[in-house]
Parts: C-alpha cells; sequence; structure tokens
C-alpha cells in the first residue's frame, strides 16, 4: 500500500534479497545485482502463463495463427484488456508495441518489449526500496547510499534482453533465487600470513 499520494508502495517480498544487498555496504554493487535476476523471476510468475504464447503466435508471421502485420496492434489491444489488472503484463504489451513500431518483429520485438517492462519494473521496484529505506531508518546517509547503490546496480540494455530471452523461454534458464554470500570474504584469511 502506498503512504500517500507521492511515494510508492513498499517493496514486494521477492526484493527482499536487493533491498538487503543494496542497504548493506559489505555486499559489492556487482552481488547487489546478483540479486536482480532472480527477482524478475518472481515477478514474471505473476503474468498470466498464456500471454507469451499468445503474443508469439501473434507476432510470428512464418506460424499459420500468425498475422497480418497491420492487425498486430488490434491483437495486442485485444490482449491488454484481459489483462488490464496486471501492471507487468500491460508493461510487457507496452514494451512490445514500442519494439513493433520502432521495427521489430517475431520473437526479437517479444524480447525487446519484455526486456523494456523488465527496466521498468527495476525502477519501480528501486524506487520502493530508496523510499522504504528513508522512511524505516530515516538516515539521509543511508538513504543516499542505497539510492547510489541501486542505480550502479541498474542492468544494461543486452543484460535486461539476455533475462527477458529466458522469461519468454527463447535463452537459457535463470535461478529463482539469488546466489548465497554466507562466508566471510572481506579481509585477509586467519592463519594466511606468512612469515618470511
Amino acid at each position: 500500500m502506498s503512504d500517500g499520494p507521492f511515494k510508492s508502495p513498499h517493496p514486494k517480498k521477492h526484493w527482499r534479497a536487493v533491498a538487503e544487498r543494496a542497504a548493506t555496504e559489505s555486499y559489492t554493487v556487482s552481488e547487489l545485482r546478483e540479486a536482480v535476476p532472480a527477482s524478475f523471476v518472481s515477478e514474471f510468475r505473476e503474468v498470466p502463463a498464456d500471454l507469451i504464447e499468445k503474443l508469439k503466435r501473434i507476432l510470428n508471421k512464418d506460424e499459420p495463427e500468425g498475422l497480418n502485420v497491420r492487425t498486430i496492434p488490434d491483437e495486442i489491444a485485444r490482449l491488454r484488456r484481459d489483462v488490464a489488472h496486471n501492471p507487468n503484463a500491460t508493461a510487457i504489451l507496452d514494451g512490445v508495441q514500442d519494439a513493433f513500431d520502432c521495427g521489430h518483429v517475431g520473437v526479437e520485438a517479444l524480447v525487446k518489449g519484455t526486456a523494456a517492462a523488465l527496466d521498468r519494473c527495476y525502477s519501480e521496484n528501486a524506487r520502493a526500496i530508496e523510499e522504504h529505506a528513508q522512511l524505516d531508518r530515516k538516515d539521509e546517509v543511508l538513504t543516499q547510499s542505497v539510492r547510489q547503490r541501486l542505480e550502479e546496480a541498474a542492468l544494461g540494455e543486452s543484460e535486461l534482453e539476455d533475462i527477458a530471452r529466458s522469461l519468454v523461454k527463447e535463452g537459457e534458464a535463470i535461478a529463482g533465487t539469488p546466489p548465497k554470500h554466507d562466508d566471510l570474504t572481506d579481509g585477509p584469511l586467519i592463519g594466511d600470513d606468512v612469515d618470511e
């Protein structure tokens, strides 16, 4: 729920690892970035299962069910009505429409559209994490640090497209949980001092 008209909602449960790593300096920015794809996997589970298959059929002009290029926007508009209650699904449809309008076709339009939706999803959740840190701790230094670390951890276009390919079942699967970093990695190992 929102804390007011200009506030973002609290981060979703599956962004908790990202929030924790953003607020904890002992995690490097690389370790923070490692948690992002797993959060996307969880977000994507909220998208209706058949949406991606429907988009593939609509965008694939080689399939018998593929549609004439002129009818694709109408088909996307029909799908939009079916998923109007789902922000992630509508973001994917917006991204696919934009990619199609820019001349991308087939699976490439789906990948680029999904990547754009992931970028938007990250921005919204990063803002929610930052605002939650601000409300929770009321510490401006920590809030600035969280903001900076989240900005540094933002994935680039090619990384987002790789994740999108996986999510639309056109690439390697992504783990649904971020890698754990439980061992002590800061400082020298005890007993490693070599006397010369």
